[in-house]
Formats: C-alpha cells, structure tokens, sequence
C-alpha cells in the first residue's frame, strides 16, 4: 500500500513539474533562435525584427497574453497593444494556400484561430512554444515576404528579420522557441 501511495505521489509530482502554466500578462517574445528579434505586427502582418531608435515603433512589439477565446485549458489568445485585435490563423492558411498563415486582425467568428495550446518549447522545455489550431508551431520561417512595413511606422527589414508563420516542422527547433521579456 506504501508502495502504491508513493508512485502516486512521484507521478503526480512528475507530471505538474513538466508542464508549463500557460503565460498571461503583457510580454514581449523572442525566438531562441535570435534573442535580437521580436514578435511584432505591422498592419495585419506579423514579423520578428529587432527593437527601433523610436520607442513609438516598440509598441507593435508588446503582446498580451490573454486566456484562449476558446476557454480551453492549457491555452492563450495573443491579444495585440491595439486592444480589438488578435493573432489569429488565417483561413487561407487552413486551405493551403501559399500564405504565411498569421495575421493580426479583428477576431474571426471562428474563436479557435485566435487560440493557440501553448507547450514547453520545443528547444528548451524551460520556455515556451505555441501551437495553432491546426496543429502548427508558431515559428519564424527566416524570410521575408515584404521588404517593408507599409504603416505608420514604416520599416524597412532585412536579414535576419522574419516572416512569423505556421509550420508543421519548423526549420530549427529554436525558431518556434519562445521567450517571453517583460515590456
């Protein structure tokens, strides 16, 4: 009996260590791959590009990390400073077209494109990765689709700034790694 109560108490032990809780707050992320980018939109877009000279252009890079609009446990909504919109799954990326999948807009009425499962990521279990609805990574994908950000801030990017995307098998596990910074 001794025994049984034990393991009990090892397997519960083990398993609330392994997970992470899901983050909430605001925050600003960078991929393990390039601490010197960070999550940001432009627009609808989103990048990863380093922090600008303007604190102004830095806002777009502030995300807060709302519970999943789907209410599901172990999941968060990355809500952006423009408090109406949110990252979401593109549906034409659910069709397979050719875009990146991502875009920071106003909710779909399809809440679960705003909701990604958030795991221990996927090159240190000690951080975070996030997982679309369609079972994707969150992760950058080490191109870029534009040159520049057509927006108030107009950026212009280059190398090593990133597209974010949804991929299946991110390239390097470490893009699809995230760390999350207080503003």
């Amino acid at each position: 009996m001794k025994f049984i109560i034990i393991f009990t108490i090892l397997v519960i032990a083990t398993q609330t260590t392994n997970a992470l809780p899901p983050p909430l707050g605001k925050f600003i992320l960078s991929p393990l791959s390039n601490l010197t980018l960070y999550m940001r939109y432009c627009g609808k877009d989103a990048f990863a590009t380093p922090k600008l000279e303007e604190a102004d252009s830095n806002t777009a890079m502030v995300w807060n990390l709302v519970k999943g609009l789907t209410k599901e446990p172990d999941t968060i909504s990355f809500q952006s400073s423009n408090k109406n919109m949110y990252l979401q799954e593109s549906i034409y990326n659910l069709q397979e077209d050719n875009w990146n999948g991502l875009y920071n807009g106003p909710l779909a009425t399809n809440l679960s494109l705003a909701t990604f499962r958030v795991t221990s990521g996927i090159s240190n279990p000690e951080q975070f990765s996030f997982i679309s609805s369609s079972g994707k990574y969150l992760s950058l994908n080490n191109s870029l689709s534009m040159k520049k950000c057509v927006s108030s801030d107009s950026i212009s990017m280059q190398k090593p700034d990133s597209d974010l995307t949804l991929l299946h098998t991110p390239d390097a596990k470490s893009d699809a790694t995230w760390l999350l910074n207080l503003p």
